[in-house]
């Protein structure tokens, strides 16, 4: 009996520490807020100015806006798998511009002076062709590495040089980095899909959250896209890959 005894005024201090620690739960996380993930895509509101979308691929109506890391896996993954299709799809047929936003994270250590390298790059007119660089492999960020491939790129080793050491590139990216937290955007990739307005703004229509398949896209850009223009979009086989929406960084 006084084993059982025992047993039962363990059990009912456990139950006790139990319940107290879900009182303390609830007091300290507020009520409704979401212990998931991001939804894959929600609906957006707000403006992009139009001074962060200068550096643009494509001159669509509907803009596919990303923020990323040069130095983020999924970011990576999201530029070699599913960037090109988007391009084939919906860039080189004049329906979307591309534009992209730099989001170095702090526990990315190259991620910054990557940024700045792909900002200089653009000064001479070959931002994209460094972020497909950048992003085809990104083991090689250390400073050396971003000069070797500035020079493959055929940039001005000089003008190049004098960028990086220059706080020009720096003050871009940290404008790109203070819009980003601005509309809450903490994690790496995140995109926007949004309609360019005539000032060069982009009104935000759609928000997606993560290294997601390109089928998202598609899916995403069309619901945007004006009714006139979606003729123009060509029919897309879609393979069975999905990515996971915890894929950002």
């Amino acid at each position: 009996m006084k084993r059982l005894k025992s047993f039962i005024d363990v059990a009912a201090t456990v139950l006790v520490v139990i319940a107290a620690g879900l009182v303390i739960w609830r007091m300290l996380v507020p009520a409704g807020a979401s212990r998931s993930s991001p939804a894959r895509i929600e609906n957006a509101t707000g403006t992009l100015p139009a001074e962060l979308t200068k550096t643009a691929l494509g001159s669509g109506q509907v803009a596919l806006v990303e923020f990323a890391d040069f130095e983020c896996p999924f970011c990576g993954r999201h530029a070699r798998d599913v960037e090109p299709m988007i391009r084939k799809t919906f860039v080189d047929t004049g329906i979307v511009r591309e534009v992209f936003v730099n989001l170095p994270l702090p526990i990315h250590a190259h991620a910054g002076p990557a940024s700045e390298a792909a900002v200089c790059a653009g000064q001479q007119g070959k931002f994209w062709r460094m972020y497909d660089a950048l992003f085809q492999d990104q083991g090689g960020l250390e400073a050396p590495d971003l000069t070797a491939r500035a020079a493959r790129l055929g940039l001005d080793p000089t003008a190049f040089a004098q960028c990086q050491r220059s706080a020009q590139a720096r003050a871009e990216v940290e404008r790109h980095k203070k819009v980003a937290a601005e509309m809450k955007v903490q994690a790496t990739p995140a995109f926007f899909i949004g309609l360019v307005q005539p000032d060069g703004s982009i009104q935000l229509r759609k928000r997606l959250n993560g290294a997601l398949p390109f089928a998202d896209f598609n899916r995403a850009i069309l619901e945007v896209t004006p009714a006139e223009l979606r003729s123009r979009v060509p029919k897309v086989t879609f393979n069975s890959q999905r990515a996971d929406v915890n894929d950002i960084f």
